[in-house]
């Protein structure tokens, strides 16, 4: 079941940066340890990678945990649904190691 969550601070685990290579955007996606769930941003207007911590379009703000790379399988489950019948070319930032979380 996908659930729309309200704009709030996120604090990512097993994360990385999908590109939307049609429009450029780059969105968060990872494993929200707040709500433990797998979650999808829109798109990022701000990322100090140094400190992990960004800011996206909707007013949400996030904090990364961890090298980004490992993506969790919750977080997988939300890329499919959220992209599904959509015919959008995506990439990621940093190289994907594995799932884990199966």
């Amino acid at each position: 079941m996908m659930t729309t969550i309200a704009p709030s601070h996120a604090v990512l685990a097993e994360w990385n940066i999908l590109i939307n290579v049609t429009d450029g955007t780059e969105n968060f996606v990872g494993y929200d340890e707040n709500i433990m769930l797998g979650r999808m941003s829109t798109a990022i207007i701000k990322f100090n990678e140094e400190k992990g911590e960004g800011r996206t379009f909707s007013g949400s703000t996030y904090k990364t945990q961890g090298a980004a790379g490992k993506l969790h399988a919750d977080a997988l489950y939300v890329i499919e649904h959220v992209l599904a019948g959509r015919n959008i070319e995506y990439e990621w930032k940093y190289p994907v190691q594995g799932v884990k979380g199966e």
